[in-house]
């Protein structure tokens, strides 16, 4: 999984999905080998590990699988169609969770603007929380462009001072020639 450093209430996230292997090849004993099964994006949850099924506890995932689109927590109220995954091209897509509103979007990579796939509400709940990424089962796919943007109208952002990744090595040490003593 992958996931937010911050807690959030009011989010949009969008991200390219250029490369979805659809059929599945299997070994000998016909267990999958590649292919993608399920991936979703949970909010409002706590903090988790990679050993804890985190977005089982999580307000909701917005869960995406084969050609549909549905909500975890409630996938026999909520659940849609989506033509985007099984058409063999890349494609974008978009959840927005705006005042407890989930909005679910879509679009090929070269259009401008998403297409709605999935809208529901998650009444009497604090969606506040961390945001992840999660794939839930195997899966074999690319995404990028991952952007998360803060919607709230007061958001409480705290500056960071960048920290750069880049490991400093140092020079190889210069070895002299030296005077052989012999005993």
């Amino acid at each position: 999984f992958l996931g937010t450093q911050a807690q959030y209430s009011n989010f949009e996230m969008t991200f390219d999905v250029p490369y979805l292997t659809m059929e599945a090849s299997t070994d000998a004993n016909g267990e999958p080998l590649d292919g993608t099964g399920t991936f979703g994006i949970s909010f409002g949850s706590d903090k988790t590990n990679a050993a804890a099924k985190g977005y089982e506890s999580a307000i909701d995932m917005v869960t995406f699988h084969k050609e549909g689109v549905y909500s975890y927590k409630n996938e026999d109220k909520y659940s849609a169609l989506n033509p985007y995954w099984s058409a063999e091209k890349p494609f974008s897509l978009q959840v927005i969770v705006k005042d407890c509103s989930v909005t679910v979007g879509a679009k090929w990579m070269n259009e401008k603007e998403y297409q709605t796939l999935l809208t529901y509400d998650i009444l009497n709940r604090d969606v506040t929380g961390y945001v992840h990424f999660w794939v839930v089962d195997k899966a074999n796919f690319a995404i990028d462009n991952l952007k998360i943007t803060n919607l709230d109208n007061n958001p409480a952002l705290v500056a960071k001072e960048f920290l750069s990744g880049k490991i400093e090595k140092p020079e190889d040490w210069v070895y002299e020639p030296f005077e052989r003593v012999y005993a």
